[in-house]
């Protein structure tokens, strides 16, 4: 966290902009102070927004709201969103950010598991439609629905391998099913180059 401001600068926010750091009740506390206090340290203008904790809050309601404090806080084309929070959050601000003033800068800052997935993995940012269906891992039956085919080795092949109707990589697939099977403990992978001392 303390070096989100030094990261957001290389990744090429511009020095000076304003940055929305978007949390709720419960997470602001633990870690706004710090993302706030590194931002200012690289030069930007942190404005705090809250949204309610809770599923129920995803909605197009709170969405204008964070519009509200966008402009309250003087967000202009050059500023960026933070989401620092869970997964309700991490949409909330994502789609927010996609939204506003046809899209600004955005950085996920997960807290949870789940956040770290969503994030992780690119599962969809936004809000709660009435009759929306979440996402999907392609099966049998989805395939035979959307594509009226049916299921071939090839795609059991394709999916294993992160390729097909998956968009994500064999990687993460790893990580999120490690995370899963450890009881909701993440391990982090590791490019490892060399092994010494084994014999």
């Amino acid at each position: 966290l303390k070096y989100i401001g030094g990261v957001l600068r290389s990744a090429g926010a511009p020095t000076g902009s304003r940055v929305a750091v978007v949390s709720n009740p419960v997470v602001a506390p633990l870690y706004v102070g710090e993302v706030e206090a590194s931002l200012r340290r690289s030069g930007f203008y942190p404005v705090i927004c809250t949204v309610p904790d809770g599923e129920a809050y995803k909605t197009l309601e709170t969405v204008r709201s964070l519009y509200d404090q966008f402009l309250a806080g003087g967000l202009d084309r050059s500023s960026t969103v933070i989401a620092v929070g869970g997964g309700v959050t991490g949409d909330l601000a994502g789609f927010a950010a996609a939204t506003f003033m046809r899209g600004v800068r955005f950085a996920q800052v997960p807290t949870s598991l789940l956040a770290m997935v969503d994030a992780a993995i690119g599962g969809k940012t936004g809000v709660d439609l009435p009759g929306e269906t979440p996402g999907l891992l392609p099966d049998r039956d989805w395939k035979r629905q959307v594509y009226r085919e049916p299921w071939f080795d090839g795609d059991t092949v394709n999916l294993s391998i992160g390729q097909g109707y998956l968009g994500i990589t064999p990687l993460q697939m790893a990580v999120a099913t490690a995370a899963v099977a450890n009881g909701g403990s993440v391990v982090i992978p590791y490019l490892v180059s060399r092994i010494t001392g084994v014999r």
